[in-house]
């Protein structure tokens, strides 16, 4: 009977020392994935922010192409204005002779 005891003893101490082990590696495992969950978030967070910026930046560009764009026109028509009055200039002082 002593001998049944004390084997039974040595069952729950084994089924304790296994049930702590594995209660053990559950915690680990429980703060693991909390923490993979915690940069998921991360990861989506800077996705959104890559996003954002480069539509930001998409919009950066397309407003200085537009202003070099109006820039050109502007010398464009200016070169034009000067070679018209040029050519006026010079219709004029063939008339005149």
């Amino acid at each position: 009977m002593l001998t049944s005891l004390a084997e039974k003893v040595e069952k729950v101490v084994a089924l304790k020392t296994a049930h702590d082990k594995v209660s053990k590696e559950l915690a680990e495992y429980k703060e693991e994935f909390q923490s993979l969950k915690n940069q998921d978030v991360t990861v989506l967070h800077l996705k959104d922010k890559i996003a954002s910026m480069e539509e930001e930046r998409a919009e950066q560009v397309a407003a200085a192409v537009e202003e070099e764009h109006k820039a050109i026109q502007k010398v464009f028509v200016e070169k034009q204005e000067k070679e018209k009055s040029k050519e006026e200039t010079t219709d004029s002082g063939h008339l005149g002779r």
